[in-house]
């Protein structure tokens, strides 16, 4: 697109100059015209969205509370709707931009929010499942304890039979108790098998599932020609309580007809005409089975249902663990101040609020992401009162850091008690991010201070539920200060491969990716099936890759791998990764092929 048609296309152009200077600038574009990237194939372009640019201008990522989108950005929405002329657009991924623009949380937008997690792949939309795929996601959902509905979990039904509590099982396999460990082994296998031999006798010959109502009356009621029972009479759990199976298999059995259910492109169709979608909630499938069937018109929740009251449950045995793992690790002293970071989705997805319990009370700072701050706002107010309360009790200081933490900072900074409780921070109104992952990406940033600093300038807003309806306001030095003697920094993660309450370290957490994932060949291959967004996934996280996979990397997604590259010898160079030179030149040489690769250079 040249730059008098981007112009006569695009009428706000003039008003990006004041960031960008005049077009093309340097991104999405060859210095003379601006450029698109996608493909059309008749009356359907599928294009990939620029980036915000952040790139092109590493200070403005370190100080700008707010910028607007680059002269690419802009052309390719311009594109998109005057050249194009599309009737419709269709963004796939978990956020959409609009969704991180200024001035978007007065949602009447709907919020694109991750609804389900498949870790066979990228999903594809109108492919749901076929029986045996759909395994995995059973054994998950069988995995959780529903009393509200009156069913226990197969791992729980299972430990039983051999007269232990699962999660003891779960804690003493999680502290290395190798019989425990070994038992929780065989309790997993079993699970797996059990409801693989449930799920063959609702299937055809295809793999498909057929009419599982139909079949599920034929095989409930009939004792050991259950297949469940049937399987685990060959096992050491053959004892189980058949009336609990029975009760758990006819609900997972409802939850398969959900799973695969093939609504999506019809769904999908009605949208596109502009006919009414069924809504539904968004959810973890995995927790909540009644997100199911895909293909609805999601919205998020009501925020006054957060948080329920398994969910506080659930946050209790959490933080207990927290608390127990922080003496183990401090001599038996408990822990002075927990930081705590909640994300929104995950929020929405685990229907878990955090709150802090202990003996003595701990202090809290919370640093809250910008869909939280825009969703749960009557929680923030919620946690800033409690705090302010606690701050405000007249108690021993050695039996309420809170209070103590509170009066040291009130002296310090010359404010009053309850400023100097304030502890619930996030981003100005409208802006989101700390956007240290960008820098971190585009290798902006020169020290860790400088990191540091954009996380403080971008994050140090606070919550005052004195002043209602203010917005947040900016307190750094509350801020810093509350974080200076943090002992520990907490997140609950909504992920279907961990328990709703284990508590890892972040190396912990990290090793156990690194197992399941980077090192697994069922999740890489799983992603390059899908090619380039695939590609995209493992890039996000680092693997050791053999020639066979380089080659196949590097074709699907050349800019991907560079990326990949470039992140192993940035962590060389920066002194986070040591290794041999050997290895250093390797990389260099495969940075250097990759390089030609994308600028069309053949050796």
């Amino acid at each position: 697109m040249g730059v008098r048609e981007y112009q006569s296309l695009t009428p706000y152009a003039t008003a990006l100059e004041e960031n960008w200077g005049k077009p093309p600038g340097n991104l999405n574009s060859d210095g003379e015209n601006l450029l698109v990237y996608g493909k059309q194939y008749g009356n359907v372009f599928i294009g990939v969205q620029p980036t915000f640019g952040y790139e092109g201008d590493p200070m403005r990522l370190l100080f700008s509370k707010s910028a607007s989108l680059h002269h690419g950005f802009a052309a390719y929405y311009s594109f998109v709707e005057k050249i194009f002329k599309a009737d419709a657009v269709l963004h796939f991924g978990t956020h959409g931009s609009l969704e991180f623009m200024p001035g978007k949380q007065v949602y009447s937008k709907i919020m694109e929010i991750e609804s389900r997690l498949l870790l066979c792949g990228l999903h594809v939309i109108g492919e749901p499942p076929s029986a045996m795929e759909a395994v995995a996601t059973l054994v998950n959902i069988a995995a959780l304890n529903r009393p509200e509905d009156g069913i226990s979990s197969l791992p729980s039904i299972l430990a039983e039979t051999v007269e232990r509590d699962i999660e003891e099982v779960y804690k003493a396999s999680d502290k290395g108790i190798l019989k425990d460990v070994e038992l929780l082994r065989q309790i997993t296998d079993a699970s797996r098998g059990a409801i693989s031999a449930f799920v063959e006798r609702t299937t055809n010959k295809k793999g498909q599932v057929v009419d599982v109502a139909d079949k599920l009356s034929s095989i409930l009621g009939f004792g050991i020609n259950e297949p469940w029972i049937q399987y685990l009479s060959s096992t050491k759990f053959y004892r189980a309580d058949r009336e609990k199976l029975r009760t758990l298999f006819e609900f997972l059995g409802e939850c398969l007809k959900l799973v695969v259910a093939d609504n999506e492109l019809g769904s999908l169709k009605q949208a596109l005409e502009g006919k009414y979608v069924l809504p539904g909630p968004v959810g973890d499938p995995i927790r909540n089975p009644k997100v199911l069937p895909t293909g609805k018109n999601i919205h998020a929740l009501d925020p006054q249902a957060i948080p329920t009251t398994a969910a506080m449950q659930s946050a209790k045995i959490m933080v207990e663990r927290l608390i127990e793992k922080q003496k183990a690790d401090n001599g038996g002293k408990y822990p002075e101040i927990v930081a705590l970071v909640l994300w929104g989705t995950h929020n929405i997805k685990t229907y878990v609020s955090l709150e802090e319990f202990g003996r003595p009370r701990i202090d809290v700072v919370v640093n809250c992401s910008r869909v939280f701050r825009d969703l749960f706002i009557n929680q923030m107010n919620l946690l800033d009162r409690a705090v302010k309360m606690v701050a405000e009790l007249d108690k021993p200081e050695d039996q309420n850091y809170v209070r103590k933490h509170t009066l040291e900072q009130a002296k310090a900074l010359g404010v009053g008690v309850r400023e100097a409780a304030t502890r619930v921070f996030s981003n100005a109104s409208g802006s989101y991010s700390s956007n240290i992952n960008l820098a971190v990406e585009n290798s902006s940033w020169n020290d860790e201070k400088q990191l540091q600093d954009m996380y403080l300038s971008r994050k140090s807003f606070a919550f005052d539920s004195d002043v209602p309806g203010a917005g947040m306001t900016e307190k750094r030095k509350v801020f810093e200060m509350a974080l200076s003697t943090a002992e520990a920094t907490f997140q609950n993660l909504d992920s279907s491969e961990i328990s709703l309450t284990d508590v890892r370290t972040l190396a912990e957490t990290l090793r156990l990716d690194a197992r399941t994932k980077l090192l697994n060949p069922k999740w890489y291959e799983g992603m390059m099936v899908t090619g380039y967004e695939g590609v995209r996934e493992i890039e996000k996280r680092l693997t050791n890759t053999d020639e066979d996979m380089l080659n196949r990397l590097m074709s699907k997604n050349p800019n991907s791998f560079r990326n990949l590259v470039q992140t192993f010898l940035e962590a060389n160079g920066r002194g986070y990764w040591e290794t041999s030179e050997q290895n250093i030149e390797r990389l260099r040489q495969l940075y250097s092929e990759v390089e030609d690769k994308i600028e069309g250079i053949d050796r």
